[in-house]
């Protein structure tokens, strides 16, 4: 029923899911929000088909770094369970004076296990790559978790990973027809996202009607002449336009079908729709 294409494609939508509280924003008593994941395509004949559940949780600052974690579990699926079981975890620390990344950390167990570190060093990559089982790896991550890692320099381009984007579009003006550019690290390459607000709208949460704001993210990398081009399909996120910005929904649409994050419950948000919509 699902394989390598639908892990890749729920990953990058998870990811993109990620958020964390802002200066400016969020609510500092939102300590956790959580997920359905629900597939529709070729391997659920047409029919929505729920795959995986997602938890966002956020701790509060450390000696001026915000942690903020996102897990995906098919646990509650025996279908998806039995061919092919997904366990994802990603941490994400930035500097909470100016959202600036400091390290990130993957963990995917599948059919195999990948377990990455990345943090900030200054060198041509932003990012070096650390093994978080072996000594400095541990180390790293004590530091990080307790707030002693060294932060990066202040001055110069603020850098994000794919969570703390996240709670960058979330400080944005979010208005129609606006479109920014932020710089993005994979732990790989810097890639460039497009984030254009394309609507304003009522969707529902929980059977509640939200206003919200419609998100395309466009993500972009180099290719071998130097060039961008597309890293992946445009992926729509809505915004609700309280102050807090929660992300409501997300959609991945992939050649093989439909992935479709929804808030399962609505935090203590003003569920009105939008006049006239």
């Amino acid at each position: 029923m699902i394989g390598n294409k639908v892990k890749q494609s729920l990953l990058l939508g998870c990811v993109l899911l990620a958020i964390f509280p802002l200066s400016s924003g969020a609510d500092a008593g939102a300590s956790a929000l959580d997920y359905t994941v629900t597939y529709r395509g070729v391997f659920s004949l047409g029919r929505d088909l729920q795959i995986a559940d997602v938890n966002i949780t956020e701790q509060a600052p450390v000696e001026g770094v915000q942690t903020a974690r996102l897990d995906v579990t098919s646990a509650g699926y025996p279908d998806v369970e039995s061919l092919y079981p997904i366990r994802y975890r990603f941490r994400s620390w930035t500097n909470t004076a100016d959202g600036d990344l400091v390290g990130f950390e993957t963990y995917q167990k599948t059919s195999k296990l990948r377990h990455r570190l990345y943090v900030r060093d200054g060198g041509a990559r932003d990012v070096k790559r650390l093994d978080p089982a072996s000594a400095p790896g541990r180390e790293a991550l004590a530091q990080l978790d307790t707030g002693n890692w060294p932060l990066p320099p202040g001055a110069g381009e603020v850098l994000f990973d794919r969570l703390s984007l996240l709670a960058a579009v979330r400080d944005l003006d979010l208005e129609v027809g606006r479109q920014y550019e932020l710089p993005v690290t994979n732990g790989k390459e810097r890639l460039r996202y497009q984030v254009t607000v394309e609507r304003s709208q009522n969707i529902a949460v929980a059977g509640q009607p939200v206003a919200a704001w419609k998100v395309r993210f466009d993500g972009l990398e180099q290719n071998d002449r130097g060039n961008w081009e597309a890293a992946h399909r445009p992926i729509f996120i809505w915004f609700s336009q309280t102050p807090e910005r929660y992300p409501l929904r997300a959609d991945n649409r992939h050649p093989i079908g439909l992935f479709r994050i929804e808030l399962t419950r609505l935090p203590q948000l003003q569920a009105v729709a939008r006049r006239g919509s």
